[in-house]
């Protein structure tokens, strides 16, 4: 499994972008390649993709959100929230994936979520005026060293 990693701050308290992850059905609002989220049973949900349906599953905290796919290749996310001085949140996010993932290279999986976060700024921006203030992702190497993305 390849590990890529990454964090941005949005200016807005946690306790608003808390409710925003725990909508899983709003994901496609804001990220990529996914065209629709429904819930099932517990905390299992069906990801319409953009050639495919998958089953993933879902946990919930105060803290964060994870998700991982129940079937197929295997894909985990842990996105955690964390509130900083001044109203500001920090998000922290992981992804943990098979080498030979049909979701593309861990380049540009960082990519695509540091733009899918991105987005979501976007989406707190027409809600309440909010932006995202910086970013950065990393892959994460055997020894715990990073190497930076470019975003």
């Amino acid at each position: 499994m390849t590990e890529v990693c990454g964090r941005t701050e949005v200016v807005a308290p946690v306790d608003f972008v808390r409710p925003h992850w725990h909508r899983v059905e709003s994901f496609p609002e804001f990220m990529r390649g996914v065209r629709a989220v429904r819930r099932t049973l517990g905390e299992l949900t069906h990801w319409q993709l953009e050639d495919q349906e998958v089953p993933v599953r879902v946990r919930t905290s105060r803290r964060g959100i994870s998700w991982s796919t129940v079937d197929g290749p295997r894909y985990e996310v842990v996105v955690l929230w964390r509130a900083l001085p001044g109203g500001r949140t920090r998000i922290t996010w992981r992804i943990w994936v098979d080498q030979d993932s049909e979701l593309g290279t861990p380049k540009e999986l960082a990519l695509r979520f540091q733009g899918d976060l991105e987005r979501f700024a976007d989406r707190m921006v027409s809600i309440r005026g909010l932006r995202i203030d910086h970013g950065e992702a990393w892959l994460k190497d055997p020894y715990g060293g990073r190497q930076p993305v470019a975003l």
